[in-house]
């Protein structure tokens, strides 16, 4: 007996030519986790995607909103400007400092603009 068991325990047994064999549920589930990974890594994604066009929405939104009131504050300006402008006085002052003066009644001339009967070509023009 002892021969047999030192036999047994000194046998060199070469382990290259075993193969493991490839277990069919270990990858099946190695393949269902990776398709879960990859569809919390793409949820994940488009929420950043999500969260960040609904950032840069509200920046553009207040750069637009900003702008908007510099463009009113200007025209309120221009508006000003216009109506300053427009005022008699300072036309009055504006046509003294360059030497203009009102006119006198015999200096105006009273231009008429004559009616002319539409000729018969005109009115076929205006037909089409």
């Amino acid at each position: 007996m002892s021969i047999e068991l030192e036999y047994a325990v000194k046998k060199d047994i070469p382990n290259r030519a075993v193969v493991r064999e490839a277990d069919a549920r270990q990858r099946a589930e190695l393949r269902s986790m990776l398709l879960l990974a990859a569809v919390v890594v793409g949820m994940l994604l488009f929420s950043a995607w999500q969260h960040h066009a609904m950032f840069d929405a509200r920046v553009r939104v207040e750069r637009l909103r900003a702008a908007y009131q510099e463009e009113l504050a200007a025209n309120r300006q221009l508006r000003l400007n216009l109506a300053t402008f427009r005022a008699p006085g300072e036309l009055a002052r504006r046509a003294d400092s360059i030497g203009l003066r009102p006119a006198r009644l015999d200096e105006t001339l009273v231009i008429e603009r004559l009616h002319q009967p539409r000729t018969a070509e005109s009115v076929v023009a205006l037909a089409r």
